[in-house]
């Protein structure tokens, strides 16, 4: 597996009136888990795209679940051809105890982890209720080892489209100041009730990354890295993202300062 060169930078972002990114982006979303924003997340990456989509023009999603035997679908949204090279990745991860999750040796994979390692757009990785195998095998394909740390080992079935309960936020002082993914944000959604399933966050390994975030527990739950000169955002708490559905204006603005952080 190729490595790259490796640099833990302090990258710090002056927050902007301008939501959107100033060059056109394509994004591909790599969505690896049987119910982020597809399968049990309904029609989530819908809520994600069109919010993004309706205040940033110049943005193309291009999104695509893939599950256990390389089945899957693509869905760009705009009907925009797909670039030989995107602006950025996002890889949502599923986890090993799913079965219904694809296997890092699958060919599909195989092919996703050479695009999201070979390629020059920046990226994000997000995890959350112990689905970090994917975020893992390309940590490790980067060269950056085991990033993304988890307690639990079980899967459970959430879903998107019942009852969502905010139990705690992150308070706007463990959110690094004057950082851009945090502009127009006060308190950031953390632990969360999905129906009866408390969705508990991962973490990261804090001395790999820079923080930008730290839960209640003291984890650090959301951290930058910059690998080869591509920048990378890792989020530990995807269930958060549930709440687009509901319009919630913290994870509105969250997303569109991702996509602003992540410009390529």
């Amino acid at each position: 597996m190729k490595l790259f060169s490796i640099a833990l930078v302090l990258l710090s972002f002056g927050a902007s009136a301008d939501v959107c990114p100033s060059k056109p982006q394509s994004i591909k979303v790599i969505d690896l888990k049987s119910g982020w924003w597809q399968g049990d997340g309904g029609d989530t990456d819908q809520y994600v795209i069109r919010h993004i989509t309706g205040k940033c023009p110049n943005v193309h999603f291009f999104y695509q679940h893939t599950l256990y035997g390389g089945s899957g679908f693509n869905l760009p949204h705009d009907g925009t051809a797909e670039p030989a090279e995107f602006d950025q990745i996002w890889l949502l991860s599923g986890g090993e105890a799913d079965g219904s999750d694809l296997r890092v040796n699958d060919p599909t994979f195989v092919n996703y982890l050479k695009l999201m390692t070979e390629g020059k757009g920046n990226l994000f990785v997000g995890t959350g209720f112990g689905n970090v195998y994917h975020a893992k095998a390309l940590t490790e394909a980067l060269g950056l080892g085991v990033v993304a740390l988890t307690g639990r080992d079980v899967h459970e079935y959430p879903s998107a489209m019942g009852r969502l309960e905010v139990l705690r936020e992150i308070p706007e002082a463990n959110l690094k100041a004057d950082h851009l993914l945090f502009a127009g944000i006060s308190v950031l959604p953390d632990q969360m009730k999905l129906d009866q399933f408390l969705a508990v966050s991962d973490w990261l390994d804090a001395s790999k990354v820079e923080t930008l975030a730290t839960d209640a527990d003291g984890h650090s739950v959301i951290g930058q890295l910059e690998v080869n000169g591509r920048r990378m955002i890792l989020d530990m708490n995807m269930p958060r993202t549930f709440l687009i559905r509901q319009a919630n204006p913290a994870i509105e603005q969250y997303l569109l300062n991702l996509v602003k952080v992540l410009e390529h």
